[in-house]
C-alpha cells in the first residue's frame, strides 16, 4: 500500500506533500485505490501483510528527477 501510495503522490503533484489546499491523507487514497481496484473487475483485496493482490506499478510512467 505504501508504494502505491508515494507512487500517487510523485505523479499527482499537488498531492506530493499534505496541505489545507488539496487535503488527501494517506488512508483516503489506500480507500479510493481499493475501491477502483474493484470496479475494475479483480475481485482481488489487500492481503494480511498489506500488499494490494492485482495491483501493479507501471515504473516507466514514473517521473524521474
Amino acid at each position: 500500500r505504501s508504494e502505491v501510495t508515494r507512487s500517487f503522490r510523485r505523479y499527482f503533484a499537488k498531492y506530493r506533500v499534505e496541505n489545507d489546499d488539496y487535503p488527501l491523507v494517506d488512508l483516503e487514497i489506500e480507500r479510493l485505490l481499493r475501491g477502483w481496484n474493484l470496479r475494475s473487475g479483480s475481485r482481488e483485496d489487500v492481503t494480511s501483510a498489506g500488499f494490494l493482490k492485482g495491483v501493479k506499478i507501471n515504473t516507466d510512467a514514473e517521473l524521474r528527477y
